[in-house]
């Protein structure tokens, strides 16, 4: 076997320094953006990621600049609450604010997909329109520091990502009907498969208003995934026709372990609301929520039912991802 000459030695020792360094550089290196703080590469994980989501910085600036709105749908007049509330929690975990997209018109219609949960294009014949199951969520940039100062520029700049979203794009199949897909038709589209979903009869028909046993489970429930930066979209139920989806964002407990959790309500997108529950008589109440949708009685005990979360798994899944790869760079 050939000796190495001392020089080979040198270079050798050399590249194996480099490569040492350069693997101590990534796991010392630390990331701070609009969803983490202080994000360390070392043993980087699920876990680790999620420990780091600062539920601080999801302010109602970045809360989607549009008030919920009805839907026709055959006989049924339903709102989107509930996809606006997934499109919020998108949003907040998946978009990362004061970064320019590399394609902005590329990134507007994936995050259409995004928000429809399924990918719809041309099929490769050009005949007809296809769609497909969205298996691997993503993080997107938005230019702007928040959804806010997005939306205020969006209504003249054509590359900007409020704009892009809002105005769509439509698909021209060469056998049927163009179909526009924008913000509003996603969200629709999304609520309208939440509201024919034949799972969802037990929640529409139950009455656990006076459960104080499952209202107890559940109010800790809900303290223990913000705890673990996990924001649970809950369906508040106060009577058959009048049902309202809210994403809960943090919480204050009082001395008597009454609990006032705040949330994204998108009847009031410009601020946040309160979901109330009472520690002594076991009961969940939300009178700011249900001001307007039940007027003679908006302190009515509700029936609450937490909603869509295996949707948190894909966001995990999409944020390891992105920071392993933001790790190496």
């Amino acid at each position: 076997m050939e000796k190495l000459k001392p020089f080979k030695k040198i270079a050798l020792l050399l590249c194996a320094n480099l490569a040492l360094s350069s693997i101590a550089a990534a796991s010392a290196q630390v990331i701070s953006d609009s969803a983490v703080t202080n994000l360390s590469c070392q043993n980087l994980s699920k876990a680790s990621v999620m420990n780091a989501v600062d539920l601080t910085k999801f302010t109602e600036k970045n809360h989607i600049q549009r008030s919920n709105w009805n839907t026709q749908s055959g006989p049924y007049t339903i709102a989107n609450c509930w996809g606006l509330s997934r499109a919020q929690r998108i949003i907040f975990y998946l978009a990362r604010f004061g970064v320019a997209p590399e394609n902005p018109q590329e990134s507007s219609k994936q995050i259409l997909d995004l928000l429809r949960d399924e990918h719809m294009d041309i099929s490769k014949d050009g005949r007809s329109i296809e769609k497909a199951p969205l298996n691997n969520w993503f993080v997107f940039e938005i230019n702007h520091p928040t959804l806010r100062e997005e939306f205020l520029t969006g209504r003249t700049d054509q590359n900007n990502m409020w704009y892009l979203l809002d105005n769509g794009y439509t698909l021209y199949p060469s056998h049927g009907n163009k179909v526009l897909r924008n913000l509003r038709s996603e969200i629709e589209a999304y609520q309208k498969n939440r509201f024919y979903d034949s799972k969802n009869l037990g929640m529409a028909l139950s009455d656990e208003t006076d459960n104080k046993k499952r209202n107890e489970y559940l109010a800790k429930k809900l303290m223990s995934d913000i705890t673990f930066r996990r924001m649970p979209l809950i369906n508040l139920k106060a009577a058959l026709t009048i049902q309202h989806v809210v994403l809960v964002k943090g919480f204050k407990m009082d001395s008597q372990k009454n609990i006032e959790f705040y949330v994204y309500d998108s009847i009031v997108p410009k601020e946040n609301n309160k979901v109330l529950y009472n520690a002594q008589t076991g009961v969940f109440t939300a009178p700011g929520v249900f001001k307007d949708l039940l007027p003679a009685n908006p302190a009515k005990e509700l029936t609450v039912t937490a909603v869509d979360d295996a949707d948190m798994s894909k966001i995990e899944d999409a944020l390891l991802a992105y920071y392993t790869k933001k790790c190496k760079q």
